[in-house]
């Protein structure tokens, strides 16, 4: 439990929206934390607009927890301006970030902050395992498993690249990177702000790394392992990266790697996809299909901001908002889980 006296204090912020049972389970396990009296800690929640029992569920633990849990109702505009509000709400010298769909273990904390001080760094990520019967998960390919969730980091990193970096949901990121590189960009409505932010950083000469001793488990409900939740995230997953890569990079490189997505997807994965359609490895179907997915995302996505008008893809992108997968919850439980069996079968 947190030592309110200890002179380092870490921000826990949850963006949250409709999701009032997990979250419960959230700050369930965030409140187990244990911190060797090293540091204090605060949960901030950052209810975006949900109108579900969000409320009421974070009200009936601040009654039991008013030291360590705080509420405020953010204005419905998506995670990133969610993740914002919580910076500009919390006090900390460090900022944990923590999605509403993940148990902490007791230790979590204290070991993301143990390696940060070890090494000297500012920005450092852990081991975030998928919280579904093995049965399930042995029959998900790594890909697919990557995609919902599952990131998993085996030896401890002392320094991280383009492309090992910690990512949001299991991070922990000192106050200082926000005051010198900004805050999370608002214009990422489909996901990457974290990404973005942690590029920004590394850029800047920030140290950062990972170890897999900070452990989170990802709660995953029944409707985000049918193909259909596959194929809506991973449009949102390729989507997403494009607009890094704009950003990073502008017209002319991004021309080129939309060039070399489009021949990977026309010279690998579609003959890799038709492979596995004849052998029926259902494993590899889906794990080629969320492949060309990503791409189609990137390719939409780089075409829009290359040509707006003449590309228009506002519908498109609208559609893979992260507040429209809660949307998705709402179909008929019957087929999601006819799918899921389908899936898994």
């Amino acid at each position: 439990m947190s030592s309110i006296n200890s002179e380092t204090l870490i921000s826990i912020i949850i963006p949250t929206y409709n999701r009032s049972e997990m979250l419960r389970g959230a700050i369930g396990s965030l409140l187990r934390q244990e911190t060797d009296g090293k540091f204090s800690y605060e949960i901030v929640i950052i209810d975006d607009a949900s109108t579900d029992e969000t409320r009421e569920v974070v009200e009936e633990i601040i009654k039991r927890s008013p030291e360590l849990v705080r509420y405020a109702k953010g204005e419905g505009k998506g995670y990133t301006c969610a993740l914002n509000r919580g910076l500009a709400e919390s006090h900390g010298d460090w900022v944990a970030l923590f999605d509403d769909d993940e148990l902490a273990d007791p230790d979590w904390l204290k070991e993301l902050y143990a390696f940060a001080v070890h090494i000297g760094a500012q920005c450092v990520g852990g081991n975030r395992k998928l919280a579904i019967p093995e049965d399930i998960r042995s029959k998900l390919g790594p890909v697919c498993r990557g995609l919902i969730g599952e990131d998993l980091v085996k030896d401890i990193v002392e320094k991280c690249n383009g492309r090992l970096l910690p990512i949001g949901g299991h991070m922990l990121i000192k106050r200082a990177v926000f005051d010198a590189v900004g805050v999370f960009d608002e214009t990422f409505l489909t996901g990457g702000c974290d990404r973005d932010l942690v590029l920004r950083a590394m850029a800047s000469g920030f140290k950062m790394g990972l170890t897999p001793r900070a452990v989170v488990r990802h709660m995953i409900s029944p409707h985000r392992i049918t193909p259909e939740h596959m194929k809506w995230y991973s449009l949102q997953f390729g989507s997403s990266f494009a607009q890094i890569d704009w950003k990073r990079w502008g017209r002319l490189k991004m021309i080129l790697a939309c060039s070399g997505r489009t021949g990977k997807s026309l010279l690998i994965n579609l003959p890799l996809l038709l492979l596995s359609q004849i052998k029926n490895n259902r494993q590899e179907i889906l794990d080629r299909k969320v492949l060309l997915w990503r791409a189609e995302g990137y390719i939409r996505r780089t075409l829009f901001l290359l040509a707006p008008r003449v590309f228009s893809q506002e519908r498109f992108l609208g559609r893979l908002e992260f507040r429209k997968e809660r949307e998705m919850v709402t179909k008929d439980s019957t087929n999601v889980d006819k799918q899921k069996s389908e899936m898994v079968e």
